[in-house]
């Protein structure tokens, strides 16, 4: 093994950031508001490059913890000073710290000096930082140094997995703050930098750089492991006698050559995990201290990211592999950064037939790394795979399923449900050809804007009740691949879809569907809709169907065969308040089994505004049907518009559906 002297080369970072704002944001008067502020040049929440220079910022959303219990979030980001407002959802405190106040940057070094790190790129993931004030203005200083390792390989193919770094010194866990730097107090932990998804090195001229915050520290028998994605690593130990220096806000930096990999011994196999409730308890009850921890068992705050880890010969931690495994199965949790790892000498690693809640209601965790490490070809359950309805928060913002095999799942019941801050989905690799439910399947994705379902097989779906309920983001969303032959209820499917504009249905085969009840209701953008395709033979429930479309201009219903729907509050509030509907496309088949002046609410309350009635914009409506329909529609809500009661009047002319010819009506007292 070679040995390498650890020279580092001392780096000063400047500093030149904006100031905040003089305006603070406007806060509820009951709610305390920290200013915190940058106190030195040499002191950065997170290393934004400019050139050779550092410029130091605070984040839009960066959170701190006072006084080791009270969490704060930034309010302002792109500052060198910003306003921290409490956090008070959850478990959190209601009440607000008192002075003196001590402070630390993140809210997760509250716990402890973090002992798993993520990959940056030429950036740390966290700087740790300290302040203590007497007043509501605190004045943070890091607490730690940065060693910059630039590595450089002869050698081909080589991805960067994780490095691990341990010295006679501890670098993390508990510590005590002197003079604004941290002091580990006890144990002799290392530092690993996880690098998820792999980072290439070669003989590039300019080396790969690989940052890691140490805290402020005299270190000796330094030793630096390098293990790759394909199961080899490579060491490299400090010099009998060497030591280095390292001090606060100070990065030091050195060069690696490595070309010496080689395998790792005893790892290979199969490990199999426990069922997926049973793993989300396992991780609950070690995180949370509390052994009668469940799947459904709220997560605010602890676990901010969990990482699988294939072949890996750590055996520390707790085994939770399926009884059945053939490899075991370590369960770490470093409770400083709130990074799970999941580690097993396996080259495969295997969900069983039970894949539901397996990562559900993890309120903080904002990243799952190495999923392609997962075979999910057993897996027959997904149902409430990532939900978190039960948090108040979800943190997670994306999620790579490209390695996913679902083609034996029968079962994708809320599988996103409350995923509120992912924004877009590729979910195009997915074989949906067993799956019977996907009801709430993307449920409270607010912000969701992109998903992609083109190789969707929804032959056997019986359920698509809420699948894009309160998605208020999603714009358009292209279904054309959906076969719904055999769906019983399309209830509330796209209910307050806010921004859809367009959705594609021509696939649609809906004789076997018996509830269409809420199926666009509040879709305030959408303007218009094909559905000329949808059979309403079975339905039973189509009540609210366009419930507050606010932009629907034209309705094509003249394939609504419901005359056997007898109940008037089941075919109620159908147009109600859509306020911008102009044209209605009848036939000869829509109509109810009901009198129309039975229909509950067919287009409005008899009290509205003139405002919250349909055709209010433009002010008319035109409804091409036959001479019956057209009777029948005088004795419904429509009436009201067209008699102006308790509000202005709104034309209403009926057209004959094939000739275009003015039905004359009467239109009885209102």
């Amino acid at each position: 093994m070679k040995k390498v002297l650890f020279v580092m080369a001392f780096t000063t970072l400047f500093a030149a950031g904006c100031q905040i704002s003089d305006l603070a944001p406007d806060f509820k008067k009951e709610r305390k508001v920290f200013t915190g502020i940058i106190a030195d040049d040499a002191t950065r929440t997170a290393l934004v490059s400019d050139g050779e220079a550092y410029h130091v910022t605070w984040a839009l959303g960066d959170r701190i913890m006072i006084n080791g219990e009270c969490e704060f979030t930034a309010t302002v980001g792109d500052v060198t000073s910003t306003y921290f407002v409490q956090d008070t959802t959850g478990d959190r405190p209601d009440e607000p710290p008192t002075g003196p106040y001590k402070a630390v940057y993140p809210y997760t070094v509250g716990r402890g000096m973090p002992g798993v790190q993520n990959y940056a790129g030429n950036n740390v993931e966290i700087l740790p930082m300290y302040a203590e004030s007497n007043d509501e203005t605190l004045a943070f200083k890091n607490m730690v140094g940065i060693l910059k390792l630039n590595i450089r390989t002869n050698e081909t193919g080589i991805f960067v997995k994780k490095i691990v770094i341990t010295a006679d010194q501890p670098m993390s866990g508990e510590y005590t703050v002197e003079n604004s730097a941290a002091v580990i107090t006890s144990g002799t932990a290392g530092v690993t930098l996880n690098c998820s998804k792999g980072v290439a090195i070669s003989n590039d001229p300019v080396p790969v750089p690989f940052l890691v915050t140490v805290p402020a520290n005299t270190y000796t028998g330094m030793t630096i492991k390098v293990y790759t994605t394909d199961g080899k690593v490579a060491s490299l130990k400090m010099k009998s006698g060497a030591s280095v220096k390292v001090e606060r806000s100070k990065v030091y930096e050195a060069e690696f050559p490595i070309n010496n990999f080689t395998p790792v011994e005893g790892v290979g196999g199969v490990a199999l995990l426990p069922a997926g409730p049973d793993f989300n308890a396992a991780i609950k009850q070690l995180v949370l201290e509390d052994e009668l921890a469940m799947a459904s068992t709220p997560d605010e705050k602890c676990v901010t990211r969990i990482v699988f880890n294939t072949l890996c010969t750590d055996t520390e931690g707790l085994e939770i592999q399926d009884v059945t495994s053939e490899k075991p199965v370590y369960l770490v949790y470093d409770k400083a950064s709130g990074v799970v790892s999941i580690n097993t000498p396996a080259e495969t690693l295997k969900l069983p037939a039970d894949g539901s809640y397996t990562f559900a209601n993890f309120g903080s965790l904002k990243y799952i790394d190495n999923l392609r490490c997962l075979n999910t070809e057993d897996v027959e359950l997904m149902n409430h795979m990532f939900f978190c309805l039960n948090c108040s928060n979800r943190e997670l913002r994306e999620l790579d399923l490209s390695n996913f095999n679902t083609s034996n799942v029968t079962n994708m019941r809320s599988m996103f449900n409350a995923c509120r801050n992912i924004k877009s989905l590729d979910l195009s690799s997915f074989n949906t050809q067993n799956v019977e439910t996907m009801a709430y399947m993307f449920q409270y994705c607010v912000n969701l804007k992109d998903v992609n379902l083109k190789s969707f097989n929804t032959e056997f779906v019986n359920d698509m009740q809420y699948m894009f309920a309160y998605c208020y983001e999603i714009e358009s969303v292209d279904l054309s691949s959906f076969n719904t032959e055999n769906c019983l209820t399309l209830y509330s499917m796209f209910r307050i879809c806010r921004k859809l504009a367009s959705v594609n249905l021509t696939s649609f085969n809906t004789e076997n569907c018996t509830n269409f009840s809420n199926f666009f209701r509040e879709c305030e953008s959408l303007v218009s809709v094909d559905i000329s395709n949808f059979d309403f033979g079975s339905a039973k429930d189509i009540r609210s169907f366009f419930y507050q479309c606010y932009s629907l201009q034209v309705a094509d219903v003249s394939n609504f065969e419901c005359e056997h729907i007898t109940s008037g509050a089941n075919c109620g509030y159908f147009f109600y308040r859509a306020t911008s509907l102009r044209e209605i496309y009848c036939g000869n088949t829509f109509k109810f089994g009901v009198d129309g002046g039975k229909t509950s609410r067919l287009a409005c309350e008899p009290g509205d505004p003139y405002e919250k009635r349909p055709g209010s914009i433009p002010g008319s409506i035109t409804i091409f049907c036959d001479e019956d329909i057209a009777t029948w529609f005088t004795e419904t809500g429509f009436r009201w518009l067209n008699n102006g009661h308790n509000a202005d009047p709104i034309p209403i002319t009926f057209k004959h559906y094939k000739t275009g010819n003015v039905i004359s009506v009467v239109w009885p007292a209102s």
